[in-house]
């Protein structure tokens, strides 16, 4: 009895009707759910890819260029501005 009901309710024809709010949750979900899984692996690709330079020592930065630090030295004008304002 059991299975002839699944069974009709599969074969039976229906008209399908899909509420346009229950599409967007439905699109919304779908989209999160994709977003999630594609930020979490792009986190471990990270910490594997972090976890095996630090193993076999690769330093990412080996051939990258930097430049020296600026240094800001007070305008020696100002200071004379001011000794003679005291």
């Amino acid at each position: 009895m059991i299975f002839s009901s699944i069974l009709t309710a599969v074969m039976a024809p229906k008209s399908l009707y899909i509420d346009p709010a229950a599409t967007t949750v439905l699109l919304s979900s779908v989209s999160a759910i994709v977003i999630a899984v594609g930020a979490t692996a792009v986190l471990l690709w990270r910490r594997a890819k972090k976890k095996v330079s630090d193993a076999l020592h690769i330093d990412p930065n080996a051939h990258k260029e930097v430049e020296d630090e600026i240094e800001f030295k007070e305008d020696e004008t100002e200071n004379s501005d001011n000794k003679k304002n005291d």
